[in-house]
Formats: C-alpha cells, sequence, structure tokens
C-alpha cells in the first residue's frame, strides 16, 4: 500500500459552476491554458478568469495600451486617459472578437460569458502581482469585487 499525504485544499482543486458541470481542475487553480490562447491577442495584456462556484465563467482583462492607440477608430482618444481608452467603443469590440475566437476553442461550461475591460494594469504596490511578476487571483477579486459583482448582477449569461 501507498500512503497519500492528507491535502486539506483538495476540495477546492475542482472550479464548480453552479448547476452546470465540473470544471477541470487546472481552469481556475492554474488557468494557463485559456491564457494561453489570450497570449495571442496583441490588445490584451493580463486576464482573470472568474467563476469559482457561480453561474458562468467571466474574465477581467487589463490592455496593451500602445496596442490600443493604434487600432482602427481611436483617432478620437489619442489624448485621453486610460479610463477613457479603456471603455471606448473600438477597445471593446477588438477585445469582444477576441473573446469570440478564443470561445470557439472552449466547451461550452468553459466559454467566457461576460468580461470587463480594467482601465488599469494589476501592479506589485497594489499586491495584485508577485515579485515575479505572476497574478495573485485572490488579490485582484479582492480589490475588483464590485466589478465582479456587477457582472453577476443579473445572472444573464451575454458577453
Amino acid at each position: 500500500l501507498t500512503a497519500y499525504k492528507y491535502q486539506p485544499n483538495l476540495e477546492r482543486r475542482h472550479a464548480q459552476l453552479k448547476g452546470v458541470q465540473h470544471v477541470a481542475p487546472m481552469f481556475l487553480k492554474d488557468p494557463a491554458r485559456i491564457e494561453g490562447l489570450f497570449r495571442s491577442e496583441p490588445l490584451i495584456n493580463q486576464m482573470v478568469l472568474v467563476g469559482d462556484r457561480l453561474p458562468f465563467v467571466t474574465a477581467l482583462f487589463t490592455l496593451n495600451f500602445p496596442h490600443a492607440h493604434s487600432l482602427k477608430g481611436m483617432e478620437a482618444w489619442k489624448d485621453k486617459a486610460e479610463a477613457a481608452i479603456a471603455s471606448a467603443g473600438p477597445v471593446i469590440d477588438c477585445v469582444r472578437k477576441a473573446v469570440a475566437r478564443v470561445n470557439k476553442q472552449l466547451p461550452p461550461f468553459e466559454q467566457i460569458r461576460k468580461f470587463r475591460v480594467l482601465d488599469r494594469d494589476f501592479t506589485i504596490e497594489l499586491g495584485e502581482m508577485t515579485p515575479t511578476m505572476k497574478v495573485r487571483r485572490a488579490r485582484v477579486l479582492e480589490n475588483f469585487r464590485a466589478v465582479v459583482g456587477e457582472m453577476y448582477m443579473g445572472k444573464e449569461e451575454s458577453a
């Protein structure tokens, strides 16, 4: 017989969507597979997936602002603040298209239903990144609790 070490967080390894099915253990614990699909998108700088024990999967995105300035239709936003650029129509449309492209490669229960584009990058100073530049999901979710709550407010499933 082989002795197994007790793992207190074993229950947390399986992200479960309410009323649907279990998502693969790596999905929200280590979202590298889905993040990897977004790495080829030049507009998206960082992302955090949200969905553990929630009705559907959502995402928080940060932008590559130099690339956002070069998008078609962004001439009117050249001298605007990052918050205005993050909510600009051409930027939201481009992110929506990127999400649609990635969703085509995912099973229905892993598809991103809603997303929000944040007006700033995740930072080490606010505790959202480690010194080795890894995203601290728990801290990001804590700092953007209102944004995440807003996405799940009506529980509609449209992006």
